[in-house]
């Protein structure tokens, strides 16, 4: 068959015959062997440097795994110009046939280790003018047969093109070719280089769609916590910023592009106050997206599904010693206080940490004299207690800002098995839990010491209608759960809701809650009052955000606000308590299965000032920041409340 092709491309016929016989030759059942004898007759006809005969290069594009051999013949030439009207650049800008560029993609990786920068103009084009096909899908990092170190070098090298064309898309492949086969080591060492090199383009014109593809795979890739984004926010934030105030805009495909962006890390990233602030001036002053845009099914399809959690995600990898080494560098921000690194989705354990060691009498209980790190024996039946004892003392001790992930994973692992996981789990019930536990395992007097801070009783009286008979209960309480109306008019205060939860409240058979009466031996009208006997040092108050709606069959969440004020009458069957608040754990988020818990406090030392205790972030904030949280807010919503007794 060989023959054949040969003594045609030599024949005198027409290119149109050549075509059509060469067309009949191609398409006719040839094995294996006969189309590489065929392709090599067609190469010989396409000598290096030359360019080939209109029939010779549709017969070669027509044969598989001839792609290959351009594209080498292409990467293997060293000219740093490159002829736009060059054969071989054309077909590689014409190629899109995934399986073509299968063997093409290892080469091009390969040679963009291995080639100096200098050396590497024509890689940079690829990149650049290219359509990039989805090798993310079908690479295996293993196929490129190099070492973490060299793995490394290449990332960074492609990280430092310039992403202008398509050389962003390109990039987002290799990044998630990489997530695929989770080499997080690899990322670890990359990808700060990429995320600055990608951050510094945002001001050029010509990369700054590039620049946005490269952040968004990577900030809304990595998910499991907010450390990441926040690291390079004033990179990514600073630049955007400068595009608003610029003489000449943007093209509006990319200012929505830049809003859609923001409007995933708002979604993705809820709870940060601060940054949330910046970024909604930004979309102001952006034009709006698509009604059809949802950042639901944005953020969603650039997660990474396998994304390892906490301590061993893709920049805080375990068998590196990168992230102690960051850990322990870390000034602190405020004097006194230390931020708590989120191990995965342990903001609900950091925000209940942070309140309660803002709680004067836990650092009274818990922070004795500390034993050295070798005469220090944890008891197995006490290790919660052990361990919590220790996390208190080390926020007191630690030089640096932010306590380690090591401390935080021990701390974990002494909790019941539901909270070991990493799985988002909810503040409220968390904290009671911790001062249930907290109260079993310390030893007397202490443990009766702890029921006094936070313990108050109630007093529930029943009158029963018939026979005027009173039943009276006397039950201890440690905290006060208020449910949110669903109707009403305007914004209900918190108070008004905690006078609701003692209201008489009429039992009977018309609501299907009559009360049994032992003296008249059946079920009767009756009267129930509940008051407050003796209200507690430290009055804990969660506001029912979360209901499971039955017809839609999931769990969510009540946006209303509610007014929180800051100080809190409380009566009791004797006097009235006054409280003031001293700590908040809110709940940011509008979906109850997914969120951002963080706190605001007060240290105890200093009742003048606010600080937003944000997993590593710490920091002072304006008063008026904290009062509309407690006023205003439905989307950061104050979820448990701590109140100090004042009187």
């Amino acid at each position: 068959m060989e023959q054949i092709v040969q003594a045609l491309l030599v024949s005198e016929y027409s290119d149109e015959i050549k075509q059509m016989s060469m067309d009949h030759v191609i398409s006719s059942s040839l094995s294996t062997d006969q189309q590489q004898k065929i392709a090599k007759v067609l190469w010989d006809a396409w000598p290096e440097n030359a360019q080939p005969s209109p029939v010779v290069l549709k017969a070669l594009k027509a044969l598989p795994q001839q792609f290959i051999i351009c594209f080498r013949r292409y990467i293997n030439n060293l000219n740093d110009s490159v002829d736009e009207h060059d054969t071989c650049f054309q077909w590689l800008l014409s190629e899109t046939r995934l399986e073509e560029w299968r063997s093409a993609i290892i080469v091009l990786l390969l040679f963009l280790a291995l080639r100096t920068p200098a050396q590497s103009k024509r890689i940079h084009l690829v990149f650049q003018r290219c359509s990039p096909v989805e090798y993310s899908t079908f690479l295996k990092s293993s196929e490129l047969c190099m070492k973490t170190p060299k793995l490394s070098e290449m990332l960074i090298k492609a990280g430092r093109i310039p992403l202008i064309g398509y050389a962003g898309q390109w990039l987002r492949q290799l990044l998630l070719c990489l997530v695929n086969c989770e080499e997080w080591i690899v990322l670890v060492n990359g990808g700060t280089d990429v995320l600055l090199n990608a951050a510094e383009q945002l001001s050029d014109r010509n990369a700054i769609e590039g620049s946005l593809i490269v952040l968004e795979t990577i900030f809304l890739g990595y998910q499991e916590n907010a450390d990441v984004f926040l690291s390079f926010f004033s990179h990514f934030y600073d630049r955007i910023k400068l595009w608003m105030e610029a003489t000449l805009p943007l093209d509006a495909s990319i200012l929505i592009h830049i809003h859609e962006f923001i409007q995933g890390l708002l979604f993705a990233f809820p709870g940060y106050p601060l940054m949330q602030a910046m970024l909604l001036q930004l979309t102001a002053q952006l034009p709006p997206v698509s009604p059809r845009f949802s950042v639901e099914s944005y953020t969603d399809s650039l997660r990474w599904k396998n994304c390892k959690q906490g301590s061993s995600s893709p920049l805080f990898a375990s068998g590196t010693d990168l992230s102690v080494e960051a850990e322990s560098t870390v000034p602190r921000q405020v004097e006194g206080l230390v931020g708590l690194r989120n191990i995965g989705n342990s903001c609900y354990m950091n925000a209940v940490l942070q309140a309660l060691y803002m709680t004067t009498q836990m650092q009274t209980l818990f922070m004795g004299p500390a034993q050295t790190t070798q005469k220090r024996k944890f008891s197995s039946s006490k290790l919660l207690l052990d361990q919590f004892r220790l996390i208190l003392r080390e926020m007191k001790s630690s030089t640096s800002g932010v306590l380690d992930s090591t401390t935080m994973q021990r701390f974990r692992s002494s909790l019941d098995q539901e909270y070991q996981s990493t799985r988002q789990q909810d503040a409220a019930e968390f904290l009671n839990y911790l001062l249930d536990a907290l109260e079993t395992q310390i030893e007397k007097p202490a443990s009766e010491v702890l029921a006094k801070v936070f313990q108050g009783t109630t007093e529930r009286k029943i009158t029963c209608q018939v026979c005027n008979s009173v039943s009276e209960t006397i039950e201890s309480f440690s905290d006060v759960n208020v449910p949110i109306p669903n109707q009403g008019t305007g914004i209900p205060s918190l108070s008004q809701l905690l006078s609701a939860q003692f209201e008489p409240e009429e039992l009977s058979e018309r609501y299907g809650n009559a009360y049994f009466c032992d003296k008249c031996n059946q079920h009767c009208d009756a009267t129930k009052v509940m008051k407050i006997r003796s209200g507690p040092n430290v009055l804990i108050v969660s506001i029912n955000r979360f209901q499971y709606n039955l017809q839609k069959g999931i769990r969510e969440k009540i946006c209303s606000a509610v007014n929180c004020a800051s100080s809190l009458e409380l009566s009791t069957s004797t006097n009235d308590i006054s409280y003031t608040l001293y700590a908040v754990i809110v709940h940011a988020g509008k979906r109850a299965d997914y969120g951002h818990y963080y706190a605001y406090a007060k240290y105890p030392s200093n009742s003048n000032s606010w600080y937003l205790l944000n997993d590593s972030q710490v920091s002072e904030v304006r008063a008026s920041m904290v009062e509309n949280t407690l006023a205003n807010a439905t989307t950061d919503t104050p979820y448990v409340l701590l109140y100090r007794r004042s009187t």
